[in-house]
């Protein structure tokens, strides 16, 4: 009896800490979820184009910038379908696209029908785009490329987020994939720390996230998500 109830308390104990990361999870998603950079920095763009009279692409960025915010504000929504995250990254692109014209260019692949309506974390992609284009093609002035692709995998699908970004050390690598795989000190969970977690925590660890080497030179975020 006494084993039986140590048990139970072990396991409400992990339930709660569970719910605990959950909720220390979300806070800090939503926390992040605009960026005062991004949004100076587009509204600046609008105010030029503007300005300039080119009002056929500050309809455009306008109407990129409105759907954008309407995603992340909708705060009560933990859970998305895999094309609403998708369609949002894609939005996120097409900014980015107007914002550095001339010095980053984007490949964005096709996913397939039958993955769309996959229930997923909220939040889960666009930030990594972020990702790549803060941190990996930040110092492109020229031939930057950003490449987000979809590998059907036999019971769901891989999501590639990848960069040409000239600045990714081997020494970088190795700790950005320890603290994702949980065996170096990690004191703030933001990022794709932050992604890896939710990914794991709401799927009980059957999706996941990882980082490689890209072939193009830069960063590869992997996202595996099973359905």
């Amino acid at each position: 009896i006494k084993d039986l109830t140590r048990q139970n308390m072990e396991a409400h104990q992990l339930l709660y800490e569970k719910e605990i990361d959950r909720q220390q999870l979300r806070f800090n998603t939503l926390q992040s979820q605009i960026n005062p950079h991004f949004l100076y920095n587009s509204y600046f763009l609008l105010h030029r184009m503007i300005k300039q009279e080119d009002y056929e692409r500050a309809t455009l960025f306008s109407k990129y910038m409105g759907k954008y915010f309407q995603f992340i504000t909708r705060g009560s929504k933990s859970y998305v379908t895999l094309k609403s995250e998708v369609d949002h990254a894609r939005t996120y692109v097409e900014i980015q696209q107007m914002r550095f014209e001339g010095r980053i260019r984007a490949e964005f692949g096709e996913m397939r029908e039958q993955y769309s309506n996959v229930s997923v974390p909220r939040l889960i992609l666009q930030p990594i785009v972020e990702n790549a284009y803060e941190h990996g093609l930040r110092e492109k002035v020229a031939d930057g490329l950003l490449r987000v692709s979809f590998d059907p995998l036999p019971d769901g699908v891989r999501i590639l987020v990848e960069d040409n970004g000239d600045d990714l050390s081997d020494d970088d690598l190795k700790r950005l994939q320890d603290r994702i795989r949980g065996e170096a000190q990690c004191t703030e969970v933001t990022g794709l720390i932050n992604i890896q977690a939710r990914l794991r925590i709401t799927s009980e660890g059957k999706n996941r996230l990882h980082v490689r080497r890209s072939e193009l030179g830069g960063l590869c975020v992997c996202v595996e998500i099973r359905t």
